[in-house]
């Protein structure tokens, strides 16, 4: 104490002499503006005096050492050092250079768990725990636990646990504020087994300076006094490698004393499970660490082959010349995408690359090797070579079994198909010790390795573990299956219980495993004769995952089965059963109770569905491009489910996916659901899920919406003309026939070909001059004229285009009229010439028509009810061949403008037969179009109508960004909403209506989808659109209006389709 006060003294003496040596000198040194050298000289040396006196006045150690001049600053350069690194134990196939800790580290996730739940720790936590518990860093939990705090980390081997400890140190050690941030002490307990249990271990300090990476360069009376005085980060890592229980008890003590002696420090100590349930620490927060997520694997994989990459092109040894960050950058991002590609096609492997070390010998092997081994087995015979031995070879452990890894491997085989053959996957203590006791006995002497010894060394290496008290596991299942094969292929003797397994699920890993480098053959012709779907699912994983060998004759009959016309029902099920099987089999795991399918619904799974519609008199759409089915619908999905759940005898059933699934972080491992929209259950309703970047299928480009006004002109320039039919019967009645022929004949016949001529002839007779370069006549009678192929069109086109008079125009298209006229069946057309009238021959065709379609009665009773509408006289008795028809009724009755009431009586005209649907797509067009030639005139706008309509829908397009992904559904939730101010307007609930049931048939695909079926479904809901632009604060039915009206215009679109990205992932039910 006395030594401390005088060294303290000087420091002060040294200090105040150095400030008063520079005053003084200042002052002499600038005398009189002048410089005097002997006060400079002066000034130097007693400068120099005072530096040499606070040097020798640092205190010493008490064994006479001296510190270095700024101890903190050596003592984290130091550590800084030893863990700038990265650590890389036990992999095979390694890496020739050693990278840098900062250039590859993934910040690992920890999660606060009960102490009792990390036996069974699998590094995933559900999504209910996820909700309740937090999820977070290991910084995080130091800066909220604050000084006193004590985290055990607890994790499975090769989860990071000491790398996360050494990055830690690193990020304290780092830190810009130096001395005011908290001072990182890095403790292996493995490297002070010997000093921790002595009779009598020394504290922390003394322990702590005996690092190899520190020297003993800072005394420990430093270092104690910095844990007295400061919040310092205690970091132990490995409590579960002092492999004596005895010794772990005596350890935890002293870890115990050193967290009570220090209070104002904070204490980390990592763990396996296993060797921190036995001896826990009473007043530990216990830290789950999180398996690898999609995210972080990704995120790695870049980071390390950029860092090999780097070091790569830098070596001078290596022959590469120094190329640029940018090369270096894509040459890294090409190799981390390919593997990273390869491993979501292998789902398992993909579960395997959540655990660091296991992902950092996939990223060894893929790198030097230039690809993944060409079988799954290869790969994990590497994995299993470097957790059995080379990661204790490495790290200098002791192995008290004295045995090297292909005799442990022999070992742990029979453990493995012990428990195959007991179909479990974890096993108690003494049936462990009894399935290895015989093999032991033939890898070394009797009595020299006992089962305990040997299981505890094996949980050591990782690919055992203790599960809880007494109960075993291996690591992951895939490693259990994968060492029953290797045994079993090196006795081919137990082949037998592969092939009397087949159609068994537990052993299906194992059997692909062992037939990778196996003849196959015996086994494939077992699945074939069992017949079974999961056999002949076995059969076909056998032949594609390319054995050493099978023979050319089972191979055929393989083939045979997928190629074969056999049409029986059966037959045809249960192919679709296996196929469904292969491709849907492999999972990825979002936590310990849920899985999603690795793959979409293929094509081909698909193809199958479709033929299954057909044969019921659906109509699916057919998948051209190859891969998996896209375009699907919400009425498709519903009914594939239902279909692939019918597919099984045994319980297998698949579902869609629910909101949590698609947005959980390891969805990303399936590239598919990453560029493609998802059919999901959302509660009751099934909702289309859009990933970011990905464009949603349904919304309209501006250019398809400003297309949209012609189609409706093109479609429905008929429908226009019936609303603006004169008040005679007469009229009635062509128009009627009119309606007939445009819902009956087929474009290209001749009446109806004839009909668009004369339509032409008509509006060009009623137009003046001025009209004539309207946009409804010329778009109309250029698009009639263009339909019809042939000289006298081409001819009548070329005029509108060249704007030639209104007499050449008119007297083309009489000419193309007169040409069309003697296509037609009929006896009083042939005879005509150019001066026959050719209104009276149009006449004398519609009438011919109507009398032909629907019969002389019905024509009749037709006369009498429009006669009737047009005298606002129509009753509800009128006319047996006609339904009664109370709403037309009530329009009539309120004084309404007939055009409704003649749309429904046309509409009824032809009864309930296969016309209906087009009577109700002709309600729907002659209503829609009504209100919207009404809507144009009252805008008064000046623009066209065309122009009109183009504006309706540009106002609309906001909300078309999401148009509905299930259209028919909105509809019917619009309706039922609608306000009563929405329901007192005598067109809207129509026009809703209509719309609703003309797309309802053809989105469940129980008719073909039509095109102009959606446009007049369109053309409905644009009125209807119209009519809330005119009704005060209807904006949320005038959304639901707009967004069901993109999809259709999306799905009627012709000239540049929408490409088609709607997927179905699936989710198998446990």
């Amino acid at each position: 104490m006395h030594v401390r006060r005088l060294q303290l003294a000087m420091v002060m003496m040294a200090v105040a002499g150095l400030t008063m040596t520079g005053n003084v000198a200042a002052n002499q040194v600038l005398n009189d503006g002048q410089l005097s050298w002997t006060w400079a000289y002066l000034a130097f040396a007693c400068t120099l005096t005072g530096m040499w006196v606070a040097v020798i006045s640092q205190p010493a150690s008490p064994s006479g050492e001296r510190m270095p001049w700024l101890p903190h600053r050596a003592y984290r350069r130091q550590l800084l050092t030893s863990v700038a690194r990265m650590e890389t134990v036990g992999v095979s196939t390694s890496s020739v250079y050693v990278l840098r800790s900062r250039q590859v580290y993934v910040d690992l996730a920890l999660c606060p768990r009960p102490q009792q739940d990390i036996a069974g720790d699998t590094g995933v936590v559900s999504r209910d725990q996820a909700r309740r518990l937090r999820r977070a860093s290991l910084r995080e939990f130091i800066d909220q636990g604050g000084p006193g705090h004590v985290f055990a980390v607890i994790g499975r081997p090769g989860s990071g646990k000491t790398t996360l400890l050494r990055h830690e140190a690193m990020a304290m050690c780092q830190s810009r504020w130096g001395w005011r941030t908290q001072l990182p002490v890095l403790l292996y307990l493995r490297d002070h087994t010997k000093e921790l249990l002595s009779e009598e271990p020394a504290d922390l300090p003394d322990i702590a300076v005996a690092a190899s990476w520190l020297h003993k360069m800072i005394p420990a009376w430093w270092l104690a006094r910095q844990l007295d005085r400061r919040n310092c980060v205690v970091l132990f890592d490995g409590l579960d490698e002092i492999a004596d229980e005895d010794h772990r008890k005596r350890l935890v003590f002293w870890v115990s004393k050193q967290i009570a002696r220090y209070p104002k420090s904070t204490f980390v100590i990592t763990s396996r499970p296993y060797g921190y349930l036995s001896n826990p620490l009473p007043s530990a927060e216990v830290l789950q660490v999180q398996r690898f997520t999609a995210d972080q694997i990704s995120q790695f994989l870049h980071r390390w082959y950029h860092a090999v990459e780097h070091r790569a092109r830098h070596d001078p040894e290596a022959g590469h010349s120094p190329e640029s960050a940018e090369d270096i950058r894509r040459m890294s991002e090409e190799k981390a995408e390919d593997l990273l590609t390869r491993l979501r096609r292998q789902p398992a492997l993909c579960d395997l690359a959540a655990n660091p070390l296991l992902l950092t010998m996939i990223a060894n092997v893929h790198y030097y090797r230039g690809a993944l081994p060409g079988t799954r087995a290869t790969l994990y015979a590497e994995m299993c070579d470097s957790l059995l031995h080379r990661r204790l070879e490495v790290r200098n452990l002791t192995d008290l079994t004295g045995l090297d890894g292909p005799r442990k491997a022999i070992v742990i085989e029979y453990l493995a198909l012990h428990m195959m053959g007991a179909h479990v996957q974890s096993i108690a203590a003494d049936e462990a010790r009894s399935a290895i006791r015989e093999p032991l006995k033939a890898v070394c002497e009797e009595g020299a390795v006992s089962p305990d010894l040997f299981l505890a060394e094996i949980c050591k290496t990782g690919v055992l573990v203790e599960r809880e008290r007494g109960v075993y596991a291996f690591a992951h299942l895939t490693l259990q299956e994968f060492l029953a094969a290797a045994l079993i292929r090196e006795q081919p003797d137990r082949q037998a219980l592969l092939v009397d397994n087949v159609d068994n699920p537990w052993w299906r890993e194992t059997t692909l495993l062992w037939a990778a480098d196996a003849d196959a053959t015996v086994l494939i012709e077992t699945c074939l004769a069992t017949g079974t779907i999961r056999a002949l699912t076995l059969a076909f994983d056998c032949a594609g995952n390319n054995p050493r060998q099978i023979q050319p004759a089972t191979r055929a009959r393989l083939n045979q089965i997928l190629t074969g016309e056999d049409s029986r029902p059966d037959h045809q099920r249960l192919v679709a059963a296996v196929i469904a099987a292969r491709t849907l089999r492999e999972v990825i795991w979002l936590d310990d109770t849920t899985a999603v399918c690795a793959n979409p619904v293929t094509r081909e799974l698909w193809d199958r569905f479709a033929q299954h519609e057909r044969t019921h008199g659906w109509h699916p759409p057919t998948q051209t491009a190859p891969g998996f089915a896209v375009g699907v619908l919400a009425d498709d999905a519903r009914r594939f489910v239902s279909w692939l759940n019918g597919l099984f005898d045994d319980g297998t059933s698949y579902r869609l996916l629910v909101p949590a699934e698609v947005t959980h972080t390891n969805i990303k491992l399936i590239p598919s659901a990453t560029i493609h929209t998802l059919w999901i259950k959302d509660k009751r309703a099934l909702r289309l899920h859009q990933p970011e970047s990905v464009t949603w299928p349904y919304a309209p480009t501006m250019e398809q919406l400003t297309r949209f006004p012609g189609a409706i002109l093109d479609h429905g320039h008929l429908f226009i003309r019936i609303i603006q039919t004169g008040v005679t019967l007469a009229d009635l009645r062509r128009s009627l026939t009119y309606t007939h022929i445009l819902l009956t004949e087929h474009p290209h016949t001749p009446l109806r070909q004839f009909l668009l001529a004369i339509d032409i002839v008509e509006n060009l007779s009623r137009s003046s001059d001025r009209t004539l370069n309207s946009d409804y006549f010329r778009i109309h009678a250029r698009i009639g004229a263009l339909k019809l192929d042939r000289a006298p069109a081409r001819d009548l086109a070329g005029a509108f285009d060249q704007e030639q008079s209104r007499e050449r125009v008119l007297g083309l298209a009489r000419a193309l009229a007169q040409d069309l006229s003697r296509d037609l069946d009929l006896a009083l057309l042939l005879a005509l010439d150019r001066t026959f009238d050719l209104d009276h021959a149009l006449d004398l065709a519609l009438d011919r028509t109507l009398h032909r379609a629907i019969g002389p009665d019905r024509v009749l009773a037709l006369d009498r009810i429009l006669d009737r509408i047009l005298e606002q006289e129509y009753v509800l008795d009128e006319g047996p061949a006609l339904d009664a028809d109370p709403d037309l009724f009530l329009d009539l009755s309120l004084g309404l403008k007939p055009d409704r009431a003649y749309a429904r009586a046309i509409a009824r005209a032809f009864g309930p037969s296969q016309q209906f649907r087009s009577g109700r797509k002709h309600l729907a067009m002659t209503v829609a179009c009504g209100v919207l030639r009404r809507w144009a005139c009252t805008r008064r706008s000046g623009k066209s109508f065309a122009d009109s309509l183009t504006d309706l829908l540009c106002s609309s397009f906001p909300a078309m960004a999401r148009a509905a992904e299930d259209p028919a559904s909105e509809l019917r939730d619009t309706l039922e909403r609608l306000s009563p101010q929405c329901r007192a307007d005598p067109h809207l609930a129509l026009l809703i209506e209509n719309a609703q049931r003309l797309i309802d048939p053809l989105l469940n695909r129980s008719v073909p989808l039509n095109r102009g079926v959606l446009i007049s479904a369109g053309t409905a809901l644009l009125a209807g659109l119209a009519i809330l632009r005119t009704l005060p604060g209807e904006q949320k039915p005038a959304e639901r209006l707009a967004r069901v009206l993109g999809t259709l215009i999306v799905l009627a679109e012709d000239q540049d389709p929408r490409p088609p990205n709607e997927i179905l992932l699936l989710a198998p039910v446990s």
